[in-house]
């Protein structure tokens, strides 16, 4: 979140938290308050370099993400 800006982006996910100790998570997206063509483009690089940051450890897919959503 960018206060400053009024700029928030909020990562929809399964679980408590990413990150937690041997619990699997599915990431499911990522939301932003305005509209991607609203956004500062170093805003959504951002947040996009993060996202991918966290998913990047992960080996596993799960073809079905979409129906525990």
């Amino acid at each position: 979140e960018d206060k400053d800006q009024g700029l928030r982006a909020e990562l929809n996910f399964s679980g408590r938290y990413v990150g937690g100790e041997n619990e699997d998570v599915t990431v499911f997206d990522v939301k932003f308050n305005k509209k991607i063509g609203d956004l500062p483009e170093r805003y959504f690089s951002e947040i996009v370099m993060q996202t991918a940051k966290a998913v990047a450890s992960s080996k596993e897919k799960d073809p079905a993400w979409r129906g525990k959503k």
